[in-house]
């Protein structure tokens, strides 16, 4: 799981007597890397078969919609088959495939923001070429004698919104923010494009903003159930529990939703348990303690390495968090409680830092490395409008923490001197994740990691990323690393 370290078997945990943190699973899930098995390729857990008119059948845990294509991942790369190749799409009945129909960046957008696209109202069938044609079309008559030019902006914010939403369904956030902003500009008093704008921003962590477009957005229609669950969303992300249980109740009498109704058990299981935190804040932090487990001089040595920390990390990565960092400290007990984590996890962050610990006099350097490695996850998180693959992610994190792969080199070469590309790519390890890291610094630099962070924040897959950052695609930097290690030089 991302972020996560067997810090428990490292800091000494006092006995739990108290559930506490919360829990905001599932952003990080789009952070996984989604091997699609492909023909003779053993089928993946919870995959859907696509069957082709020819006969063939191919298997995918991951595939969307795109300009008249069915696209899907495939080592990394994006394949896109015709529709009208295709016989049916049959979807897997577990209902477990991750994120079916939707891309990964999409997918992280509907993470962030539990809502699909806000369709607006008399929305027209057709495709986007079709929308930006009708948009010309009416652009062409704006000015002319007779014309009502209320009705064709109210139109044009409707085609804005619909090419918005098509957008966002391939996770292209900068694309979706353009045209919904087009349709507010057309007719602010369209409430569509204002809901799944703050989408958007919820997804880039610009809580406050989004605040205010929920807002305008219910003002034009009161008690939206929509709108009443994003802003309860925001609540929660503020650590305001209580008006977030509120929302959430108030959406939930108006429309019922089953995802919603365990994010507000949840929430309630978290307000009982934080009742009596203390909070101390920092000038990018607020950290959640429970008093009789952590002193005051522990909370403030935190606060100053998470400082410390956000001032190298905002500066390497070139990114900035738009706002405040919630950090949480609990039992583990606790923990595991309230966040269903496996029992393994020893750290987590899912768009906030959770971590639990006791028993410390002061931060060790062991405790140090987890927070550091956990506000990189948040760093390359926003970097990447949570748009990132899973071994980019944690190896990231732990050479961030100082870790190498060292001995563990030797598994690697003896696993994978024979693997392709493909079979790389769907396996993950932590000691994979980190030299694959360190094999892209060592063959490229830190200032082509961060253009690959940049290119998979405009949406791209990580293949068109790797591309756009080194020249070379994503199946021969995995090539590069597998001649790498079977030399023993990965390490």
């Amino acid at each position: 799981m991302p972020g996560s370290h067997s810090l428990s078997s490292r800091i000494p945990i006092l006995p739990s007597s108290r559930v506490s943190d919360r829990r905001l699973r599932a952003p990080l899930a789009a952070f996984a890397a989604l091997a699609v098995a492909v023909l003779a390729l053993p089928i993946p857990a919870g995959a859907d078969t696509t069957r082709m008119k020819n006969g063939a059948r191919l298997h995918a845990t991951q595939w969307w919609e795109q300009d008249g294509e069915i696209r899907y991942r495939r080592a990394g790369g994006v394949v896109g088959i015709p529709k009208d190749q295709i016989e049916r799409i049959e979807r897997d009945p577990s209902g477990s495939g991750a994120r079916a129909g939707a891309s990964p960046a999409a997918a992280a957008l509907a993470a962030a923001a539990p809502t699909s696209p806000i369709e607006p109202p008399s929305a027209p069938a057709g495709s986007p070429e079709a929308w930006r044609q009708r948009l010309r079309t009416l652009d062409a008559s704006l000015g002319r004698p007779g014309v009502d030019e209320r009705g064709l902006k109210k139109e044009e914010a409707i085609l804005h919104t619909l090419l918005g939403n098509d957008a966002a369904r391939t996770g292209d956030l900068d694309e979706s923010e353009a045209e919904y902003r087009l349709a507010v500009d057309a007719d602010p008093k369209l409430s569509a494009p204002l809901l799944n704008l703050a989408r958007v921003r919820l997804t880039q962590g610009r809580n406050d903003d989004a605040e205010t477009l929920i807002q305008d957005a219910l003002v034009l229609r009161p008690g939206d159930a929509v709108g009443l669950a994003l802003l309860g969303e925001v609540a929660y992300r503020s650590d305001r529990l209580p008006e977030a249980i509120d929302l959430w109740e108030r959406s939930l009498k108006v429309e019922g939703d089953a995802g919603l109704r365990d994010k507000l058990q949840k929430a309630k299981r978290q307000l009982d348990a934080e009742a009596d935190f203390f909070r101390a804040g920092a000038a990018h932090f607020t950290l959640k303690y429970d008093g009789d487990r952590a002193s005051q001089d522990l909370s403030r040595e935190i606060l100053e390495h998470l400082e410390s920390q956000f001032s190298e990390l905002t500066a390497k990565y070139n990114i900035y968090p738009a706002s405040i960092v919630i950090v949480t400290l609990y039992s583990r007990d606790a923990f595991y409680d309230v966040t269903r984590s496996p029992r393994w996890v020893g750290g987590l962050f899912d768009g906030q830092i959770r971590v639990p610990i006791g028993g410390l006099s002061h931060l060790t350097n062991e405790a140090k490395g987890v927070f550091t490695h956990e506000l990189t996850h948040c760093m390359v998180y926003h970097k990447t409008h949570a748009n990132s693959p899973r071994w980019l992610q944690e190896g990231i994190a732990q050479w961030q923490e100082g870790k190498t792969t060292g001995r563990a080199a030797k598994e690697l070469a003896a696993k994978f001197a024979r693997a392709t590309p493909a079979q790389l790519d769907a396996d993950f390890s932590y000691p994979l994740a980190l030299s694959l890291v360190e094999h892209f610094l060592k063959t490229y630099s830190l200032s082509q990691l961060l253009d690959l962070l940049e290119a998979l924040g405009r949406a791209n897959d990580i293949d068109a990323a790797m591309r756009s950052a080194t020249g070379e695609g994503y199946d021969a930097f995995l090539s590069s690393w597998i001649r790498d290690v079977a030399a023993g030089g990965a390490s």
